[in-house]
């Protein structure tokens, strides 16, 4: 029997017996990640051998058997049992897993040119490298992915096995994984499939193609290993013919044009017949037009004189003779056609010389020419004039200033589906029984069976999927075309097709930039006789239109003016510089480097300076600047800054900030804050109310206050009053005092005092005489060293015998009675 270990990352290896592992699988899958599984009896709390992301290595007697990261560590257990379950993934996890970066050419934001940068916008078969689109095969995509995975950390190699240079058209997928990468450039290539080669440092991603793949055989009549065999022909997917047309659009000068390859291979049946239209990305072309008309020049035709020198327009009975034509300045090259319309391309100058120059043509002439009612007549009259001339023919040059590549119209893609869905593939599966497992296959490889059916023995049946489980010795190997040449799944691919759109930023990505433009036409105004070619910079050009007083100057020492009838004007002014726009009724725009003037019909102002905006109407301005806004009255002024807001308006003003309001009048001023308001006057008084301290009025020596805690208060000249909830009220008046509570009130001139108690009664003091009436004492009455008391016994009664009043001065005794006592 087989010696099974295991280890962790980089740890020694360990047996699957010391850590009590059994019920080992594993599924392989094509173009997917496949997965081992196995049972750990332990405890299902114990502490896991592995964690999640750990990469395991499972070796067969000494030889890798399986590489892949942990996935998930199911735990069960129960009253019989427990254990802990563990999922391995294969190195495809990884593939799964990152996403595919791809570079891109960009403008730095800062002005500073280009960088490269990386996009998740992926260009299918296309790259940039050195600024320039680089076009990729099917092999050229996948190893781009395989160098993301290693550059990341992954440990793995790709291989392939088979044709795989074909260069599919460009597309585009957003934010793919490199699985799904290599998945889309495998669509191209329909009988491709992939499997993991574990004996190899690191392991090997193996990708055959149907024809070059590993052929595997098995052998059905050895009834002690294959335990069934179910094998199906798909014939109903086979097709013996593919046509693909490529739609190309090409655009020249803005204008698209459309082109039509075609791509075909096999014979057959129209109903096994796959046809396909995709659209490819065309060049973009972008020419410089220039159109040009000469004439040959005449010196000794009347003709061409009269055409040619405005003097002679109307003149009579013209002969010339003598004609000649040199070059104006003495030394300078030679032409013979004069310029009537258009410009001398610029493009078509070189160092070999001028295209054009300035030629003076002259002869004598004889003719008449009306002078008022009479005739003048000329003999032998010296006739010159000079004209621009070049020894180009009248023609439109064009040359070619911008230009995009088409993208390359792919070649074999038709062979190569041909070949794939030409034969007849084999949907089934095989079972292999022994008392352990065995290598057998891998997923990629094909498979053949003897001693069956005969046509099983060749007929390379693609593997899709193989599953093991070790412990029971079974194998089963389950066969079939790729996933896409189903029979839904060729519809989507087929759809796919149809619907593949051209990628639009090849040239973005390269450069940064795209190359579409519309053509760029040369001017084709009269020639001046005073001009040159293109080349030689004209001074000034008038022009005049049809209307009476409308012209144009362009002068390359002052600008550019349009005029028209009525003043309407606009004038860009390079000396200064300026520009003026005048609609000839009052309105006018002046623009210079600092400033913007706006002026309507009405004579209001808008002047659009680096410090703000000003507005003047009626004699009013206001400026709207960084700093706020200023928006003046007749009388008033308002301003508007971040911090504050101040309106003045005759003398008084108002100023609102994030701490107070401060409002004057005159000279009277208002505080209000968020905790108090203050009012004053230029009389001394002055008057505040706050939510902690309350009211306050000081006028003069006079001053009164009130609040929630402390009550009111009042003070004039030494008096005041005070008047609280828990004190009362309290009088001070030229020495007197009055205090008055809830229960007691006393009065005071300084030397006598009287008191008033709920509890105690009646007390006065009065200099030596003391007089208290109420409390427990009764009445008692005390002057000098003399008193008198007068108290209630409980339960009797006292009454005055005597009633005589006694006069004033006179002394009287009064009895009293207590019972029978006296």
């Amino acid at each position: 029997m087989a010696v099974w270990t295991i280890k962790r990352n980089a740890e020694e290896p360990q047996t699957f017996a010391s850590l009590r592992i059994s019920g080992l699988r594993r599924t392989q899958v094509s173009q997917a990640m496949g997965t081992v599984s196995f049972t750990r009896h332990s405890a299902y709390d114990a502490a896991p051998l592995f964690a999640v992301d750990d990469l395991v290595t499972i070796y067969k007697d000494g030889v890798v058997w399986h590489v892949g990261p942990v996935l998930t560590i199911p735990r069960e257990g129960g009253p019989r049992s427990e254990s802990q379950i563990y999922t391995i993934g294969d190195p495809w996890w990884f593939v799964d897993n990152m996403i595919f970066p791809q570079p891109i050419t960009i403008y730095n934001d800062d002005g500073s040119g280009l960088s490269v940068g990386l996009s998740t916008k992926v260009t299918m078969f296309a790259g940039v490298e050195d600024e320039l689109t680089v076009y990729m095969s099917v092999e050229q995509m996948i190893n781009r992915a395989m160098t993301i995975l290693v550059a990341a950390g992954a440990d793995m190699q790709v291989v392939f096995a088979g044709d795989f240079s074909l260069r599919p058209p460009v597309g585009e997928l957003s934010d793919p994984t490199c699985a799904e990468v290599i998945r889309a450039a495998l669509q191209w290539v329909p009988d491709a499939g992939t499997g993991w080669d574990y004996s190899t440092t690191p392991p090997t991603l193996r990708i055959s193609r149907r024809g070059s793949a590993p052929a595997r055989t098995l052998d059905a009549g050895d009834g002690r290993s294959i335990h069934s065999v179910s094998l199906t022909p798909r014939d109903d997917l086979r097709r013996d013919r593919v046509l693909i047309n490529y739609e190309v659009t090409n655009t020249v000068d803005g204008k698209p044009r459309m082109s039509y390859h075609q791509d075909a291979a096999g014979e057959g049946s129209p109903f096994r017949t796959i046809r396909a239209t995709m659209s490819l990305s065309g060049y973009t072309k972008q020419y410089q037009e220039q159109k040009l008309v000469t004439e040959a020049v005449s010196p000794n035709s009347t003709a061409w004189w009269k055409a040619n020198l405005a003097s002679l327009a109307n003149a009579t009975g013209l002969s010339v003779e003598d004609g000649d034509i040199a070059p104006r300045d003495e030394g300078g090259p030679s032409f013979s056609f004069r310029v009537k319309e258009g410009n001398i391309p610029a493009f078509l100058e070189d160092e070999s010389g001028p295209l054009s120059g300035m030629m003076r043509v002259t002869a004598r002439g004889t003719y008449s020419l009306a002078n008022g009612g009479a005739s003048t007549d000329y003999k032998g009259d010296a006739l010159s004039t000079d004209v621009h001339c070049t020894n180009l023919e009248s023609a439109t040059y064009r040359e070619l200033v911008s230009e995009t590549a088409a993208e390359p119209v792919p070649v074999g893609i038709a062979a190569m589906m041909h070949a794939a869905l030409s034969v007849t593939h084999y949907d089934g599966a095989v079972v292999v029984k022994a008392r352990e497992c065995v290598f057998l296959a891998r997923t990629g490889d094909v498979l053949n069976v003897t001693n069956g059916v005969a046509a099983w023995a060749t007929m390379a049946a693609q593997i899709q999927q193989v599953d093991e489980e070790v412990d029971a010795g079974e194998t089963t190997i389950t066969v079939g075309p790729p996933h896409h040449l189903g029979p839904q799944d060729l519809l989507e691919m087929l759809r796919a097709y149809r619907t593949h759109a051209p990628s639009v930023k090849l040239q973005e990505r390269a450069t940064g930039t795209r190359g579409d433009g519309q053509q760029a036409q040369g001017p084709l105004g009269s020639a001046n006789d005073n001009g040159s070619s293109s080349g030689a910079h004209w001074k000034k050009v008038v022009a005049e239109g049809d209307e009476e007083g409308r012209t144009l100057t362009l002068d390359a020492d002052a600008g550019l003016k349009a005029e028209a009838d009525g003043g309407k004007l606009i004038e860009l002014d390079v000396t200064e510089p300026r520009q003026e726009i005048n609609d000839g009724d009052g309105k006018r725009v002046e623009i210079t480097p600092d400033k913007i003037t706006m002026e309507d019909a009405e004579g209001h102002v808008m002047e659009l300076t680096a410090q703000g905006l000003t507005f003047t109407k009626d004699g009013k301005t206001s400026f709207l600047s960084w700093e706020g806004l200023v928006v003046a009255g007749d009388a008033s002024t308002a301003r508007i800054f971040a911090d504050h807001v101040q309106v003045e308006a005759d003398g008084n003003s108002v100023i609102v900030n994030d701490e107070q309001v401060l409002i004057t009048t005159g000279d009277q001023t208002g505080v209000y804050e968020a905790a108090q308001a203050y009012v004053s006057s230029s009389g001394g008084a002055e008057a505040s109310m706050s939510a902690a301290d309350g009211l306050a009025h000081t006028d003069g020596s006079a001053t009164i206050e009130a609040s929630a805690g402390d009550g009111l208060a009042h003070e004039s000249g030494g008096d005041s009053a005070t008047l609280s909830a828990p004190a009362g009220l309290g009088l001070i008046a030229s020495g007197d005092t009055t205090t008055l509570t809830a229960s007691e009130m006393q009065m005071s001139n300084g030397s006598d005092t009287v008191t008033i108690n709920a509890e105690a009664g009646f007390h006065n003091v009065s200099s030596s005489q003391t007089a208290q009436i109420g409390g427990a004492g009764g009445v008692e009455l005390s002057v000098g060293g003399g008193t008198t008391h007068v108290r209630a016994v409980e339960g009797e009664t006292i009454e005055m015998q005597e009633t005589e009043v006694c006069e004033d001065g006179e002394t009287k005794e009064a009895w009293f009675l207590r019972g029978e006592a006296s």
